[in-house]
């Protein structure tokens, strides 16, 4: 039954590997840029379909899709869309603009499909991505005075989100639900592996997170997005493996070096 409901509009060009997402028209909105959360439930379907019939098409089509979304339209924090529909990479500053921006929902699917992925592959993408998703957009759904939860979230400087406890929206129960899979991928096993998330809770403080021997040249404190909605500031971390951390600690050792001998030196001839 699940097969006679497959969207060949979606799930043709994803089986090829071609981006359809804003190059497609909406049927309604006769403007490019298909519904996001339309789409993400049919490609978590998909992967469940190969997961119970081992009818590798619908697998591949579903990679792919997660592939796209999390290479071309996935911000920083792992949610997706503006206004509910994805935007063409090239319109990021547009859509960034925007104080509709990504929707809980879309977030929420995407992780019940890379967990799906997961499943049938374990390769540390998909953990790295839920972590990202998770940490950054999820927990951060939801009003912890009110327990209000958070229909979009604004990119934009400046912007503000407001939380509804007696909503009814889509994402109003979508997040009820999302805040059950945080114990999720926190570790998963085989007959005879074991993968445990780098991931670890601060003792006595809710929502905050260290990490484990996964940032250099010291591990760091997560906290809620909550606690930090007032601030404003930028962090980039640059993806690095041992090998090339390896060579970036050189690098910052010898600037120190440099660094000194000319202090030492300015203040010798003085």
């Amino acid at each position: 039954m699940a097969k006679r409901f497959r969207d060949e509009y979606v799930y043709a060009p994803m089986l090829e590997g071609r981006d359809v997402l804003h190059s497609l028209l909406h049927p309604r909105r006769k403007r490019p840029g298909l519904h996001a959360n339309t789409q993400i439930p049919k490609f978590t379907g998909y992967q469940r379909i190969y997961e119970l019939t081992g009818e590798r098409d619908f697998n591949t089509a579903a990679l792919n899709f997660w592939r796209i979304v999390v290479e071309h339209y996935s911000y920083g924090i792992g949610g997706n869309s503006a206004r509910e529909h994805f935007v063409a990479p090239d319109k990021w500053e547009e859509s960034i603009r925007h104080p509709a921006g990504p929707e809980s929902c879309n977030t929420y699917n995407m992780l019940k499909l890379t967990a799906g992925l997961f499943r049938c592959d374990p390769q540390p993408e998909f953990v790295e991505f839920y972590e990202r998703a998770m940490f950054n957009h999820a927990l951060s759904t939801v009003n912890p005075r009110t327990g209000g939860r958070i229909y979009f979230t604004a990119l934009c400087p400046m912007a503000y989100r407001t939380s509804d406890p007696g909503s009814t929206l889509c994402c109003g129960f979508t997040v009820m639900e999302m805040h059950f899979l945080a114990h999720e991928m926190i570790y998963a096993h085989t007959s005879d592996q074991l993968w445990v998330s780098r991931l670890d809770p601060v003792h006595g403080e809710p929502m905050h997170f260290r990490t484990r021997n996964l940032v250099r040249p010291a591990d760091v404190t997560l906290k809620p997005f909550f606690e930090m909605a007032d601030e404003r500031y930028s962090a980039y971390l640059p993806a690095m493996n041992e090998a090339s951390w390896g060579m970036e600690q050189t690098r910052r050792d010898k600037l120190a070096a440099t660094q000194l001998t000319v202090f030492m030196a300015s203040h010798t001839m003085r």
